[in-house]
């Protein structure tokens, strides 16, 4: 490996990590400053809803008397 390319990949990977932190730092002040509250919906790992603040339609099976 060549001293410019290991310079340009070292500059990538410090450059993305110094933009991520700038920008997550900017949005938590953002969000701060205009109170901005995030959704109110959660997920889990696969993107499924696990709690919503509407409430569920109940809906019951027909009796089979």
């Amino acid at each position: 490996m060549t001293m410019k390319s290991f310079l340009l990949t070292c500059g990538v990977f410090c450059g993305g990590y110094v933009t991520n932190t700038a920008f997550d730092t900017a949005l938590e002040a953002a969000e701060s400053y205009f109170h901005v509250h995030p959704a109110a919906y959660k997920i889990d790992a696969n993107g499924y809803v696990i709690c919503s603040p509407e409430r569920p339609k109940v809906t019951f099976a027909a009796d089979s008397n």
